[in-house]
């Protein structure tokens, strides 16, 4: 039986890698290398991988655990696949499925274990009578890896004035020295580092990190403790004060409408003086105008009203705007004049 299996320097393992999906329509046993042959042997010149595999006797198991791992795969569940994939590499030791949890961790975010996982697979030497999919295995493995270290974030801790460190934690996970002041691979996300001392308080930072950022973590003793060395969100610049505030824009508003009510008061003031002038020549002391005249008097009531609302109006409008503008928005520096002259008032403002 002829085995077809993608490789890495083909067009198919791009299409892998952009689809992994596209195992779906092949034989999993061809895929993952379970079929009737033995498990694939290291090299004596690398080191021996550990391996749980209990025989040959539960590859059938093996087999299963993959296919509904692979079922799960497909739909976007990569942990339940993932878990079955790690259950069947404990019955069947492949590569095949190594290869694949790496997959799984991979589209899980956590790329270091996926990248330990790659490498895993890439430096198993295998036989080359050994079943096709185990060395395809290898060569995506190596091709995954390669992509994969270029997405690593990494940290890097620098710990300034403090001589007397016990202890740096990345995580809750005690760094060796040697990692201190290198770059440490992480996964993308959030990130807490403690800097223990033997003597003095201890630091905590947290830091925000994406893929294939290299960020470089400051962990100073002598900085005030409240304040964030590495911040995990950089807060919006204040919006520029508005150059008008609420007391002079009801200010405007007021003697706007003042002036309007004003002016209508003038104007039915006008028109009331002249029908009153023609009620005096038309109508006696006591009021009495002829029938003809009855509409004029009731035009001149009403145009009396109007302008005595309109100037009501007006009165308080200037009154109530100058007085808001006069008080300003807070500012020190006098923004409205009030100019009193014999025919009239003028106020001026300043924006």
């Amino acid at each position: 039986m002829t085995l077809f299996v993608p490789r890495a320097n083909n067009p198919t393992f791009a299409l892998l890698r952009k689809n992994p999906s596209y195992y779906r329509g092949l034989p999993l046993a061809a895929i993952l290398g379970l079929g009737l042959v033995q498990p694939a042997r290291a090299q004596e010149t690398e080191p021996p991988v550990e391996t749980t595999d209990p025989g040959d006797e539960y590859r059938d198991d093996a087999r299963r655990l993959a296919t509904e791992a692979a079922t799960h795969y497909d739909a976007g569940e990569y942990e339940l696949a993932l878990d079955l994939f790690l259950r069947a590499g404990r019955l069947y030791d492949a590569p095949t499925l190594k290869f694949w949890q790496a997959r799984c961790l991979e589209q899980m975010g956590r790329l270091v274990d996926a990248e330990a996982r790659y490498a895993e697979v890439a430096r198993t030497r295998v036989d080359d009578d050994a079943p096709e999919a185990f060395l395809s295995a290898q060569r995506d493995s190596e091709a995954a890896l390669a992509e994969l270290r270029k997405r690593l974030p990494t940290i890097t801790i620098v710990i300034h004035q403090a001589k007397d460190i016990s202890k740096v934690e990345l995580d809750g996970r005690v760094l060796p020295p040697p990692l201190v002041g290198a770059p440490v691979a992480v996964d993308p996300g959030t990130h807490v580092i403690k800097v223990t001392r033997s003597s003095g308080p201890e630091r905590v930072e947290s830091v925000a990190i994406v893929e294939s950022q290299a960020q470089v973590v400051h962990v100073n003793f002598d900085a005030p403790k409240q304040t964030p060395l590495v911040p995990i969100m950089t807060p919006a610049p204040d919006a520029p004060p508005s150059s008008f505030g609420w007391r002079t824009t009801v200010g405007v508003s007021s003697l706007i409408l003042g002036t309007v009510g004003v002016g209508v008061g003038v104007f039915a003031g006008v028109k009331a003086m002249d029908k009153h002038r023609t009620l005096e020549e038309n109508c006696d002391d006591d009021g009495n105008c002829p029938p003809r005249f009855h509409e004029e008097y009731d035009s001149f009531h009403k145009w009396k009203n109007i302008s005595t609302v309109g100037y009501a109006v007006g009165i308080l409008g200037v009154g109530a705007g100058t007085v808001l503008l006069l008080l300003g928005d807070g500012d020190d520096e006098p923004r409205t004049a009030l100019q009193l002259r014999p025919d009239g008032a003028t106020v001026t403002h300043a924006f």
